[in-house]
């Protein structure tokens, strides 16, 4: 592809900027355990992290009951909220990439299907909520990802149009949503891999400075 054009990098936030999956492991095995489940680990999670909140209760609890779900899932929220989030949890190199993508003026945003209550919490935690322009939080819209409206309200608030975009994620959900709206897929190769296609994506990443391989600039610092 052609990289000349990016002008903005929109991001997934769990698996992709913040390992999220142990604390998130931790909670769900909380509530396994008032069900009398056996505990799971975040390598079981892994296919349900990035799937939205409904699913991943659903699965976690073996319910496919919708009122039990949304029960549980608004007490996995309330628990989620009173965790703090440390910085250490960022994925290597997180803080440096943004920084150097921001002062060479690219545009950055946030899109995932976490709510926006948790999701700007967890920016503010870890120091990251400065440097984006947009957030495209899970109950900003009455669809989730990958429906492509998700994407497409990032790249208008940034302004720019599919091809001045790369989408950075981690997951199958990421990746059928930048094909949806056409925008190149970089996929972060230390998330939560459910199965993405590696032969349809613009580049493969396992350090978030390695953007600045593809990128028309130079990492500055």
């Amino acid at each position: 592809m052609n990289w000349s054009g990016i002008r903005a990098v929109v991001y997934d936030l769990d698996g992709t900027l913040v390992d999220s999956g142990q604390t998130i492991v931790v909670l769900l095995n909380e509530l396994r355990k008032r069900h009398h489940l056996v505990a799971i680990t975040k390598q079981n999670c892994l296919p349900w992290l990035s799937q939205g909140g409904e699913s991943l209760i659903g699965w976690a609890l073996q319910t496919l009951d919708k009122a039990s779900i949304h029960a549980e899932l608004q007490e996995f929220r309330r628990r989620y909220s009173e965790i703090v989030t440390p910085p250490e949890l960022l994925f290597p190199k997180v803080i440096e990439t943004l920084s150097s993508l921001r002062d060479h003026n690219f545009n950055l945003a946030i899109c995932t299907n976490k709510p926006r209550i948790l999701t700007e919490k967890i920016l503010r935690e870890t120091g990251l909520i400065h440097f984006f322009k947009h957030i495209q939080a899970g109950d900003d819209l009455p669809v989730y990802k990958p429906d492509p409206t998700t994407l497409l309200s990032c790249l208008a608030a940034l302004k720019v149009s599919a091809d001045q975009a790369i989408l950075v994620g981690d997951s199958t959900t990421d990746q059928i949503l930048a094909d949806h709206v056409n925008v190149p897929f970089v996929h972060f190769t230390r998330g939560y891999n459910d199965g993405i296609s590696v032969n349809s994506v613009a580049c493969s990443i396992d350090t978030h400075i390695a953007l600045f391989d593809y990128l028309p600039c130079k990492e500055n610092g």
